[in-house]
């Protein structure tokens, strides 16, 4: 009985990325549409703040027998609220501010390679020599997509660095948060730190509001507002709950290797809203997406190697 039982639990995880990941494929397109009427840091509060809110309503709801752990690590759910909600959400809000929405979906397939260095920083693993490669291979891919947007380097405006930034934030977010974390119920463990990453976004836009550096740009027409909610509960509350169910299952480098399933849905939803994707668009996409490729191919080349009888 074990055995079905570890299938359907591994099935579920697995639908649970793909939901995630088909959630945030078609959040590239409509968040680029809402950067057209609000400025990125109002943008990214509110999203965060609506999804801190959605995430709180479902922790008070939730029946779970276990209990809250007592002292909660307020320390580590300030640091997670701060870089990994706060970072990722601000970084990703201007990256696509700065680039575009498929430009910013195919760059960040670079979540395995991201999933690779934070391994080895933060674990010490092996890092597989093909990863280099991998590496250049994405780089290269990004520069062509980023290209793609003017007529040269001068046109290149370092937003797609900036959704690279958004992509490692999020994966040492992802692997800190089960790992210092897990003792919490999950809905209870999201919500507070997507509350502490919403509280700083909202501090930042005033604050930068009010000096003048980015004067606050609020759409409050009805469809805007309403676009802004679809997006806050589905890629916020939705998503990332189905994600960190899905990773705490099979792992941040398989739910990363999904993410190069990003830049499809991205197209898919940009083609359907009447943005076009551009050849030299879709040629670094396909570099990228063949650096992160050799990253999870280089593992299982390198155990297979070593696995392989000695001769003579």
């Amino acid at each position: 009985m074990a055995e079905p039982e570890g299938a359907r639990g591994a099935m579920r995880a697995n639908l649970c990325l793909i939901g995630s990941i088909a959630i945030w494929g078609s959040f590239f397109p409509l968040l680029a549409h809402l950067l057209e009427t609000w400025d990125p840091y109002s943008n990214a509060a509110g999203r965060a703040a609506l999804g801190a809110a959605v995430l709180a309503i479902m922790a008070s709801m939730r029946r779970s027998p276990r209990p809250l752990a007592t002292p909660l690590p307020w320390r580590r759910i300030v640091l997670l609220g701060v870089v990994g909600v706060a970072g990722f959400n601000l970084f990703m809000t201007l990256g696509i501010a700065h680039s575009g929405p498929i430009s910013a979906s195919i760059v960040a397939t670079t979540g395995p390679i991201s999933a690779a260095v934070l391994g080895r920083t933060l674990y010490g693993r092996r890092i597989a020599p093909i990863v280099g490669v991998a590496a250049a291979l994405a780089v290269a891919g990004g520069l062509c997509v980023a290209l793609a947007h003017g007529e040269g380097w001068d046109d290149l405006r370092g937003g797609e660095l900036l959704v690279f930034a958004a992509s490692v934030s999020w994966m040492w977010y992802s692997m800190r948060f089960g790992e210092w974390l897990g003792h919490v119920p999950q809905t209870v463990a999201t919500a507070m730190t997507y509350g502490v990453g919403a509280v700083m976004l909202i501090v930042a836009a005033l604050v930068l509001g009010a000096l003048g550096v980015s004067p606050l740009r609020i759409d409050t027409g009805v469809e805007s507002l309403g676009l802004m909610l679809v997006v806050a509960v589905s890629s916020t509350a939705v998503a990332v709950m189905l994600w960190l169910s899905g990773v705490a299952r099979l792992g941040v480098t398989v739910g990363a290797a999904y993410g190069n399933l990003v830049p499809v849905v991205a197209v898919a939803t940009a083609w359907a809203t009447g943005t076009v994707p551009r050849g030299l668009e879709l040629i670094g996409g396909l570099v990228v997406i063949a650096g992160v490729a050799l990253t999870q191919l280089g593992p299982r080349l390198e155990r297979l190697r070593t696995r392989a009888p000695s001769e003579g």
